[in-house]
C-alpha cells in the first residue's frame, strides 16, 4: 500500500485530547503558580465558558468527596442565590454551609461581587414564602438579573 493509502486505513484517533475532567488530571498542575488555571481544558458547567479564560482562579467544589469540579465562582454564586437550590450543579449533592462559606470567601478574595451565598443558604425557607419583601428576595432578584445580563451579552 502507498503511504497515502496507509494513512486512510489507519484507525481513527481519539477525538478528544483530554477525555478525563481536569480535576482528575491535575497531578501535573502546580496551583501555587500564577495563572495555573490557564492550562485547564474544561468549561464552566453552568456558563459553558472555558475556565482558562477566567481572570481569577476557578472555585473548586467537591461533587462527592472523591471528585471535584471547577466553576466560575461568580456564576456559581449567582446561580445558587437566584435559584435557591443549594445542591451541586452536576452531582446534585446537597451543599453544606461550609461550601457556601468557602464560595463567599472566594468572592471576597477576588472581588467578584456581593458575598451572600451563606446568607441565602441560612435563609432557604424564605425562598418558599410568597411575601414580597424578605431578606432573600432582594439578593435573589439581583443574582437573577446578573445571570440574565451575562447570558444576554453572549454572542449567539
Amino acid at each position: 500500500l502507498s503511504q497515502r493509502q496507509q494513512q486512510q486505513h489507519r484507525k481513527p484517533t481519539a477525538l478528544m485530547e483530554n477525555s478525563l475532567p481536569d480535576a482528575e488530571t491535575l497531578s501535573g498542575f502546580d496551583k501555587k503558580k500564577p495563572f495555573w488555571w490557564r492550562r485547564l481544558t474544561d468549561c464552566d458547567p453552568i456558563s459553558l465558558e472555558p475556565l482558562r479564560r477566567l481572570r481569577v482562579e476557578p472555585f473548586e467544589l467537591s461533587a462527592d468527596g472523591a471528585r471535584s469540579y471547577f466553576f466560575d465562582g461568580k456564576i456559581l454564586a449567582n446561580y445558587l442565590v437566584s435559584t435557591g437550590v443549594f445542591s451541586h450543579p452536576i452531582s446534585r449533592r446537597e451543599l453544606t454551609r461550609d461550601d457556601c462559606q468557602r464560595l463567599d470567601a472566594h468572592l471576597r478574595r477576588y472581588n467578584l461581587g456581593k458575598p451572600c451565598v451563606e446568607h441565602a443558604f441560612d435563609h432557604q425557607e424564605e425562598y418558599k414564602k410568597a411575601a414580597p419583601a424578605n431578606s432573600v428576595r432582594d439578593i435573589q432578584l439581583e443574582a437573577s438579573e446578573l445571570l440574565r445580563a451575562f447570558y444576554a451579552n453572549r454572542p449567539a
